[in-house]
């Protein structure tokens, strides 16, 4: 088992607030919500946290984030979600491409 905690703060100069905040349900559990996103859009949660007996924070993500599902703490999943958003969000993507076809004269 893999536990990820958070090893240095994050510096937040210069940088865009990133969207996401833990929305407690109860004294073990919460949702993670994106907050770009209004509360009757479904790409607004973005994951469930578990804390367990262990006092092991397991998360289920429910939106395409490839992170571990295994935390210290809260706040640790909330840091990690932040510095893989930072590097999603600020990451150039792909142009979109667009089909070649030879000139007019050449074909017959």
């Amino acid at each position: 088992m893999t536990l990820h905690s958070e090893s240095a703060p994050d510096s937040d100069e210069g940088l865009t607030r990133p969207p996401f905040a833990l929305v407690r349900l109860s004294a073990e559990d919460w949702l993670i919500h994106d907050t770009r996103y209004d509360d009757d859009d479904f790409r607004r949660t973005v994951g469930a946290a578990h804390r367990g007996a262990d006092d092991i924070v397991e998360v289920v993500w429910v939106q395409r984030i490839p992170l571990p599902t295994l935390y210290a703490t809260t706040d640790d999943t909330i840091a990690e979600l932040n510095r893989w958003w930072r590097i999603h969000d600020s990451a150039p993507s792909k142009p979109t491409p667009i089909p070649h076809l030879p000139p007019l004269r050449g074909r017959a």
